[in-house]
């Protein structure tokens, strides 16, 4: 369980170390939890999220489609995502527009 609190004012915070984070990046934080303990972080990550007083972007990366549709229902997210690698070489972010698992094959992000 998260224990600290978001300290939205820069003055009451106990270290400036990160005032100019703009971004969070987490990176498949699930590789080697049960689906139990894999349920509590999602929902533990999710509240978070939805409780900063920040303007910093979450940016979450996983194969794992339990984490994917527990962060998409508790976020109550509108847009879903997936990263495309193109035959170039370059990469392409692109709605997601239907419920197939044919994206699964890919690595999933939500913003």
């Amino acid at each position: 369980m998260f224990t600290e609190r978001n300290i939205a004012e820069e003055s009451e915070r106990s270290t400036h170390e990160f005032d100019q984070l703009r971004y969070i990046f987490i990176d498949d934080p699930v590789s080697s939890l049960d689906e139990n303990h894999l349920i509590q972080l999602a929902v533990d990550s999710a509240k978070l999220i939805k409780t900063s007083k920040s303007d910093i972007k979450f940016i979450i990366a996983s194969h794992n489609s339990l984490l994917y549709n527990i962060f998409y229902n508790e976020l109550g997210l509108k847009n879903r995502y997936i990263l495309r690698r193109l035959a170039d070489g370059y990469f392409e972010l692109k709605d997601k527009i239907d419920d197939s698992n044919h994206s699964f094959s890919y690595h999933l992000y939500l913003k």
